[in-house]
């Protein structure tokens, strides 16, 4: 995909119903060209308390379907930092907020549960440093939810 493509989508988006793309416009989406020593498809950063964007490797993006995943993964982590501020530096919250990205996008079509938690498990413990896993692991049992109907969640969850 184009960096022109992934601007299009963003903007489309933006202006759509489909309530999952609300946070949008709270966000910042940037489009690039990465090399391939980029270990990610796209990363959610904010800079103080209000700026917040997601930059995009257009050029990892294949279709339409991959570009939506990606950027509902991302925003389940904007949500999480905007609903209950998650310290992305803190190992539990950071593996907390990547299973439920991973669940909510990546495996959000999976009905059969066990097969969509392996998959969650999986996607999340790519998300992170080989250092974290084992905290993915163990917050499995806190952070999954049968349920991707609902974005709630509270830090008291944990």
């Amino acid at each position: 995909m184009r960096v022109g493509d992934v601007e299009e989508l963003v903007r489309d988006w933006k202006t759509s119903n489909d309530s999952r793309f609300r946070l949008l416009q709270f966000v910042a989406v940037n489009g690039f060209v990465c090399g391939d020593s980029v270990p990610y498809r796209a990363a959610y950063s904010k800079k103080g308390r209000i700026f917040r964007k997601i930059n995009v490797c257009a050029n990892m993006i294949e279709s339409h379907e991959d570009m939506k995943e990606v950027l509902l993964h991302e925003l389940v982590h904007v949500n999480d930092d905007v609903r209950w501020s998650c310290d992305f530096n803190n190992s539990d919250e950071l593996a907390c907020t990547e299973i439920r990205a991973a669940n909510f996008a990546e495996c959000s079509q999976l009905t059969d549960l066990e097969a969509r938690k392996i998959c969650v498990q999986n996607v999340s413990e790519a998300s992170v440093a080989p250092h974290q896993i084992r905290n993915v692991q163990r917050m499995m049992s806190k952070c999954f939810s049968e349920d991707t109907s609902n974005w709630t969640f509270t830090r008291d969850q944990l």
